[in-house]
């Protein structure tokens, strides 16, 4: 087993941990009720999210090309992920702005450009996928923008979880959901992040 499968299949793995985790526990914490007092875009999303998942998991442990279908849904997830913060996130900077904390405002700002530049990046690294997939023989380009993708989802990720422990402060704690989706969900991302720069090693043509 190459080392490249190994990473993979690890960092894979402990994103597919932390991703159901968080749901398991956000199921336990409502008395099973999560999924059904929540609106029904939260139930498509889980399930977008858990098919790319276990398409990356299962296809690296069987060491299948199809792997490249799960970092298309991933990248996709991501890039709308963040024109979605652009379109609806208009409430929240509001907030943000008014509520005078200039390290949350800063840590905003950050976020802002750190999901922008993941998108970008994002973007780049499927066309040069797609390239490589159709004999495109430079793999370089392709390594470049999956560890800078990998880079900016773990930095938008921390960003994001600081924010979310400056706002809520105390009342983090009293929620199990609130406090597993400030830890799990980024460290999801994060891990399934740098296992595809690890897949994409696997998959490169010698």
């Amino acid at each position: 087993m190459s080392k490249n499968k190994i990473f993979a299949v690890s960092f894979l793995g402990l994103a597919c941990f932390c991703f159901f985790g968080y749901y398991l526990l956000a199921e336990i914490d409502s008395s099973f009720a999560f999924f059904r007092n929540s609106d029904w875009t939260v139930l498509l999303f889980f399930l977008l999210d858990a098919v790319m998942y276990l398409i990356l998991l299962v296809a690296n442990i069987r060491n299948d090309d199809f792997a490249y279908t799960g970092i298309a849904l991933f990248v996709s997830m991501e890039t709308f992920s963040f024109i979605q913060e652009l379109i609806y996130g208009q409430i929240s900077s509001v907030n943000i702005l008014r509520s005078g904390n200039p390290l949350l405002i800063v840590f905003y700002v950050f976020y802002i450009l750190f999901l922008t530049a993941e998108a970008g990046t994002g973007a780049a690294l499927y066309v040069f996928v797609v390239r490589y997939q159709r004999g495109y023989p430079n793999f370089k380009f392709v390594r470049i923008f999956g560890i800078l993708f990998a880079c900016f989802i773990g930095l938008a990720s921390l960003v994001s979880s600081l924010m979310l422990v400056l706002a809520l402060g105390p009342n983090l704690v009293s929620s199990l959901s609130l406090l597993m989706s400030a830890i799990a969900i980024p460290l999801a991302e994060t891990c399934a992040s740098v296992g595809i720069v690890f897949t994409l090693e696997r998959l490169k043509r010698i």
